[in-house]
């Protein structure tokens, strides 16, 4: 698609071509990308680029179909394509249910979603009645295949209410505009499109973090859709939010300046809580004393290695990857399974690996990033993960770069842990203060809907509770600190907030003593993954 780099102007180009606008004030690092809704292409975003071009890098896409890309065809799998690396998706109308279907076929692109007046099933049935009617529908499509000039006319007074008189003549202009510009644009498949999506599953399995907008006075998607659609989300991995807004199917026309608000706090909410090199600068000074102090983790690893020997003794493992290999010590352990086995040791902490080739020898190291890793495709026979990829921030794109990596047949086996680690510490820290002290881990639940999702052939969990005991406080957190599993979250306090906080700690941990001392639990997730 098209790059603009010059800054954004007052009033975007017309016709509009899908650009890439950047901040130049930039909070967060992935671009917020935008999809428009049927019968108009990516210029009906020129009242909300400005505003939300001050906090995000911008990147706005034609729908296939439509502006500059009419000639694409027209599915998901083509505007997949089109999305950067790594983004947020708010979309509209069907761009909105697009950004859903975005989120499910492609979770390791999209860090979240937000949608404006987008239902989960356009037309109503027995099931989703809360829907545009089946016969109005078609009323419509009727109409826009015989005169479509007129049905886009009367579809800006559907879109926007006379409250809003100058929305409903700037739509209209915008959309017969488009029309001019796009006399061969897929108005009538882009219709059957919509007829065809439904989320209603996608919304109830979603594992990335979503907020969806209603208008109130909506004509095209009723109110009622909003609490519908909440019950959906409950049950997902990820629970989202749900907002009505006093609008009508055009919020973003109607009102930028809320849905620009709503926006802004969503995504500042939820964007990447890791620094990536806080964290391996952390466990490459931990290197050299890490094995000390690493009981948890040992009894983790070999419970790993364990699951590892049974899952892997009818299969080839000429080939492994220990993904995370720290200090080497189960780099080492698998390469002595068979004597054909060859292990590359891969950790995103330079020190560990320097630490790890002054304790072995022969083996092969490479420092590599789980998120986007250098190896070739199918080129793994089987891959060991112990204590990894909890601080990965993108799960879904450690789960594609794990089964991508894979060879038909291969198995991957990963210990991660859970949001329930660690939770003694954070419940004292909530006595103390309101700052982010604990780390935050990605639950089970999520790892595994989105293993369904890369298409593994086999997804197995095994979950296993570890509690370790200390005579003291500052022996706990130094046991902590040793190990490298320092509080790397963003918005977290530097420090620990001097002595009369470290009492108020002390205090509130104290009531959790037991008689083997004072507490901290880990809650170790198992993954089996087969390729």
């Amino acid at each position: 698609y098209c790059v603009n780099s010059v800054a954004v102007p007052q009033t975007l180009p017309s016709p509009m071509r899908a650009g890439f606008y950047p901040s130049a004030q930039r909070r967060v690092e992935e671009p917020l990308v935008l999809l428009h809704g049927w019968g108009c292409d990516a210029r009906v975003w020129q009242g909300l680029v400005g505003r939300l071009n001050a906090y995000f890098d911008i990147d706005v896409l034609d729908l296939p179909g439509f502006g500059g890309n009419r000639h694409l065809p027209l599915n998901e799998s083509t505007l997949a394509e089109l999305l950067p690396k790594r983004c947020y998706v708010l979309g509209w109308s069907l761009g909105g249910m697009l950004a859903v279907a975005l989120a499910a076929r492609v979770p390791e692109k999209v860090a979240g979603v937000v949608t404006l007046a987008a239902n989960a099933k356009f037309v109503a049935d027995d099931h989703w009645p809360q829907a545009m009617a089946a016969q109005t529908f078609e009323q419509f499509k009727s109409g826009a295949s015989k005169l479509l000039a007129p049905t886009l006319k009367r579809f800006a007074h559907l879109l926007a209410n006379q409250q809003t008189k100058s929305a409903v003549n700037d739509l209209r202009e915008d959309l017969l505009s488009a029309l001019d510009q796009n006399p061969d644009a897929a108005y009538l498949p882009t219709l059957n499109w919509l007829q065809s999506i439904d989320n209603r599953q996608q919304l109830s399995q979603m594992a990335v973090p979503s907020l969806h907008l209603y208008g109130e006075h909506d004509q095209l998607v009723p109110v009622q859709a909003a609490q519908a659609i909440e019950k959906l989300l409950v049950k997902a991995p990820v629970v989202g939010d749900v907002h009505v807004l006093p609008t009508d199917h055009c919020l973003h026309l109607c009102d930028p300046g809320a849905v620009t608000e709503r926006v802004v706090r969503f995504i500042e909410a939820n964007k990447p809580q890791r620094n990536k090199r806080k964290v391996a600068a952390s466990f490459s000074r931990a290197a050299p004393n890490y094995d000390s102090v690493a009981r948890v983790q040992n009894k983790v690893g070999d419970r790993l290695l364990s699951l590892f020997r049974r899952t892997t003794q009818r299969k080839v493992t000429d080939r492994i990857l220990d993904l995370g290999s720290g200090t080497g010590v189960y780099s080492e352990l698998l390469s002595r399974e068979r004597t054909r086995n060859c292990v590359i040791s891969a950790d995103f902490a330079q020190g560990m690996l320097e630490y790890a080739r002054t304790q072995q020898q022969g083996s092969l190291f490479c420092s590599a990033d789980a998120e986007s890793l250098p190896f070739a495709s199918a080129s793994f026979d089987a891959v060991f993960s112990s204590l990894m990829v909890q601080w990965c921030e993108n799960s879904a794109a450690v789960l594609s770069e794990l089964h991508r990596i894979l060879k038909p047949g291969g198995c991957a086996l990963i210990a991660t842990l859970g949001p329930g680690t660690l939770y003694e510490l954070r419940q004292s820290w909530q006595q103390v203060d309101s700052d982010p002290h604990v780390n935050q881990f990605t639950s089970a639940k999520v790892w595994l809907m989105q293993a369904a999702q890369m298409g593994y052939a086999r997804v197995e969990y095994k979950k296993e509770p570890i509690t370790e005991y200390y005579d003291t406080l500052p022996e706990l957190l130094q046991s902590l600190k040793v190990l490298g599993a320092r509080n790397v979250n963003s918005g977290r306090a530097l420090g620990l907030g001097g002595r009369q906080k470290i009492a108020d700690l002390t205090q509130a941990y104290e009531l959790q003593r037991t008689q083997f001392g004072l507490p901290i639990s880990y809650q170790v997730d198992y993954l089996i993954l087969e390729k």
